[in-house]
């Protein structure tokens, strides 16, 4: 039998769905580490370019992530009500890169 079909209890051959595991599961550790990375970048190094560039991945990389599990069907409700931390996240990495390209950022 082929690869990918299954035999149903009348006996007729069906066509099996493929799984297709999503990305940021498939991945997690890596882009856990890319981000976290990346968030170093944006709170401790002064270099605008470096900066910017950090900033502006971290945050599509946390609207992508907020979106996928969003729209997901496998996500469980809490999981769900738990993305919208992102939300935050991106909120607050889009300001420090705002303030940090703009001088105006002055840790203490």
């Amino acid at each position: 039998m082929p690869a990918g079909r299954s035999i149903n209890s009348s006996g007729a051959i069906t066509r099996m769905q493929q799984f297709k595991e999503p990305l940021y599961r498939k991945y997690g550790p890596v882009l856990f580490i890319l981000a976290f990375g990346l968030m170093i970048c944006v709170y401790t190094v002064t270099n605008k370019v470096i900066v910017g560039i950090s900033g502006i991945l971290v945050s599509a990389l946390f609207a992508w992530i907020f979106y996928a599990i969003r729209t997901s069907e496998d996500a469980t409700q809490g999981a769900k009500r738990t993305s919208w931390f992102f939300l935050v996240v991106i909120l607050c990495v889009l300001y420090i890169t705002y303030a940090k390209l703009m001088g105006t950022w002055s840790p203490r």
